[in-house]
Parts: C-alpha cells; sequence; structure tokens
C-alpha cells in the first residue's frame, strides 16, 4: 500500500519494520500530502540521530488507506512537536538560579 525510496542516512536509525509503521502511523494522522510524509520520514531520522545524508520518497498505492484529516496529519505533528519544544524551554526558564553568582549580565555598568 506505500513505496518508500529512501537513502542511508534514514536506514541508519530505522528498521524496515519501523520505517513502515511510522508510514502507517502518518497515513493514520490524516495526511494526504505524500511529499509532507517523506519530510516527516526525515524529520524523524534527525531525531532518531542520523548524520548522514537522508533523501526520501514516498509514493501511495492503490489499496492505501489515510485517516480522517481531523487527525492533524503532519502539521499536527508539527505543532505538537513545536508545543512541548516550548514547554521543554518553559521548564529550563523555571529553574531557579537565584544562587548563582552574578554575571556581567546581571550587574548594572556605569561607564565613565
Amino acid at each position: 500500500d506505500v513505496l518508500l525510496l529512501a537513502c542511508d542516512g534514514l536506514w541508519d536509525v530505522m528498521s524496515n519494520p519501523e520505517a513502515i509503521a511510522e508510514l502507517r502511523a502518518l497515513f493514520d494522522s490524516g495526511e494526504t500530502v505524500m511529499s509532507k510524509i517523506a519530510e516527516e520520514m526525515l524529520d524523524v531520522s534527525l531525531n532518531k540521530g542520523s548524520r548522514d545524508n537522508i533523501s526520501a520518497m514516498v509514493v501511495k498505492l492503490p489499496g492505501a488507506t489515510i485517516g480522517p484529516a481531523s487527525n492533524g496529519g503532519v502539521d499536527g505533528r508539527r505543532l505538537q512537536r513545536s508545543s512541548e519544544a516550548g514547554l521543554a524551554s518553559d521548564n529550563l526558564d523555571a529553574i531557579d538560579d537565584s544562587d548563582a553568582p552574578p554575571t556581567d549580565s546581571d550587574e548594572d555598568h556605569v561607564s565613565g
């Protein structure tokens, strides 16, 4: 139901079953644009630590089923990642560093 043509940058970090499971999850998410699915496969590879060249092409074959658009597709995944990254950043900002020694940026400077 799907053809994934990819170079070793993807295969270095994913097995065939993992890649197919990821593709099926993307189809289930309601994404219908194959180029977005290919881009998401690249992002997944990068998030898994691939540092090699990564290329991918996705072809939807007859018989493939796509989930409802209300599931958000690739854009929904990206939004979720972005909000999770924002939460992680907020958590880092919330760490109390009041006991840390002052830095140049913490002090008022008077030139003269």
